[in-house]
């Protein structure tokens, strides 16, 4: 392509440069056609997201430039979102996300050495630039950006998310909690009938521990719904059976279960677990998400301060991880292979261990790491839970292993290589 005919480069250099890189990407285009292995594709599809983070990065820079020498006043706007808004044609959310990153960037420059190297995603920065936007704790980001980092390359992105915004909700106890405590005097919900369709509409909101509450109730009476739908589907067609034969779409049995659960009236237990200890009094122990846990078993998380005063008045039970998150002790109410067993091996993760898996743990089987027919003990520390799928695919010779230094997870194929 030649850069003559791209209007607006005032500088040649530039100009050449831009054109080289559209150039590149359409040549890109071509490869689609040009058979490959799979791991060919798959570094292909790695090194096409390495350049989409550069590129990003390129152009948040330039959004910053814009907006650290008022570039976007020249044509009247009045701020770098309208600016990006106007020359750009994005949407308002995604000019406030890159605005945002910008800003951030600025003062977070190993965050923004990392975007440009490729190391992590722009997903990570809007994540972290959510967190740097909160002005109680915006001074004490800039001295965790080697924990942010490292978060990013250990952890899958949702479980990156769940670690920033429990580090954040730590580091902002008191707003926090004030968020929280605002956001519980407003819970609403409302079923209203719309006449004109003639359906029933409904919508509420509420804070965490109402919520988590809620929504643990909730997933088991859609499980049970999936287990009829799945149950009358093997009983017509045995092993043949697969989702595509459910007689319900996921809408609709989300809809019965909610049904199903007013019928009821239901009461079912919910778990969490957390620091005992004052979080006011002791607040340098809740900073830090690696030594502590206020979640769901799915990894819903909850608000630290309501279930410090909640535990005091409702029963809890102890359990004791080493510094790893392997769980080593379940205390006195400990019973073998199941109840506490299974809870304590669902405690080790959110979702199902298999890469990319994120099935929740709480619809997941529990597994022998190492196979209890081959001599494997039935106990925490050789337990984690995989989806269905996942544990039956695992009998086609994979294997996953937990490492006792790092206290990751391993997922090796038949012929011994690892699944990244």
């Amino acid at each position: 392509m030649d850069s003559a005919a791209e209007p607006g480069f005032s500088d040649e250099q530039l100009g050449g440069k831009i054109a080289a890189l559209i150039a590149a990407v359409d040549d890109l285009g071509t490869e689609r056609d040009h058979p490959h292995l799979a791991a060919d594709v798959l570094l292909m599809q790695q090194a096409l997201e390495q350049a989409h983070r550069r590129l990003g990065a390129a152009r948040i820079d330039t959004l910053a430039r814009i907006e650290a020498e008022h570039l976007h006043r020249i044509d009247g706007h009045r701020s770098v979102k309208a600016h990006a808004r106007h020359v750009l044609k994005i949407s308002p959310e995604e000019a406030s996300r890159q605005a945002k990153a910008a800003r951030a960037l600025r003062e977070l420059p190993d965050v923004a050495s990392a975007l440009r190297a490729g190391r992590i995603g722009l997903d990570h920065v809007q994540i972290i630039a959510r967190v740097h936007a909160n002005p109680r704790i915006k001074d004490k980001v800039p001295a965790e950006q080697e924990k942010l980092l490292r978060w990013a390359d250990e952890k899958s992105f949702d479980d990156f998310k769940l670690k920033v915004l429990d580090w954040e909700r730590a580091t902002d106890l008191d707003g926090g909690f004030k968020d929280n405590k605002r956001k519980h005097d407003n819970r609403n919900v409302r079923l209203i009938h719309n006449s004109i369709e003639g359906v029933w509409e409904l919508s509420g909101h509420f804070a965490a521990d109402q919520g988590a509450r809620m929504r643990e109730i909730f997933d088991h009476f859609v499980d049970a719904e999936w287990r009829v739908d799945w149950a009358d589907a093997r009983a017509k067609l045995g092993d043949a059976a697969t989702l595509s034969d459910l007689k319900r779409t996921d809408a609709q049995r989300r809809a019965d279960a909610f049904v199903r659960m007013c019928n009821d009236a239901a009461a079912l237990d919910t778990h969490w677990s957390a620091t005992l200890t004052d979080p006011k009094a002791q607040r340098d122990l809740w900073c830090d998400p690696d030594t502590y846990r206020c979640s769901t078993l799915d990894g819903i998380p909850l608000e630290p301060v309501e279930q410090f005063f909640s535990s005091l008045a409702n029963e809890i039970r102890r359990v004791i991880v080493n510094t790893k998150g392997v769980v080593i002790d379940l205390g006195r109410k400990a019973r073998l292979f199941t109840g506490s067993a299974r809870h304590a091996a669902q405690l080790q993760s959110h979702h199902c261990i298999w890469p990319g898996c994120d099935h929740p743990t709480t619809r997941c089987e529990v597994d022998h790491l190492h196979e209890y027919n081959n001599g494997g003990p039935t106990n925490p520390a050789n337990g984690a839970p995989l989806c269905g799928f996942h544990n039956r695919w695992k009998q086609k010779g994979f294997s996953v292993t937990r490492d006792p230094v790092s206290g990751g997870w391993s997922t090796y194929r038949p012929d011994g290589g690892v699944i990244e």
